[in-house]
């Protein structure tokens, strides 16, 4: 058990730093990049520490990283947006990292198969 978490958070680390820097490169765009739900429960805590997060985005991005967690709620529409926002960060992923993103990488099940 021990040796899984400690797995689970190498993935977990690795998956983030993936998510962020693809949000840094591509962040001039005018599409969203969405996290897996995983990457977003880690974001969300993160949240909650606010100085430490004022702090990492001042550092990472050079500015506040804002976070919606009510996009693709709002809506039909929204939630298509959603789904074309994770389909343009798979694609993104596997540009930059040579792979697809893991099943748990979101709720769109059409790019899960």
């Amino acid at each position: 058990v021990q040796n899984l978490d400690r797995k689970r958070g190498a993935f977990r680390t690795s998956a983030i730093k993936n998510f962020l820097y693809l949000s840094k490169k591509y962040h001039h765009r005018d599409r969203r990049l969405v996290p897996s739900m995983e990457i977003d429960e880690i974001w969300h805590h993160h949240i909650l520490d606010t100085k430490s997060y004022f702090f990492d985005s001042e550092k990472i991005f050079g500015t506040y990283f804002h976070h919606d967690p009510y996009f693709g709620t709002r809506g039909e529409a929204d939630q298509q947006n959603l789904n074309d926002a994770f389909a343009f960060t798979q694609k993104l992923h596997v540009l930059e990292f040579g792979y697809r993103i893991p099943a748990i990488w979101g709720k769109c099940r059409e790019l899960l198969a």
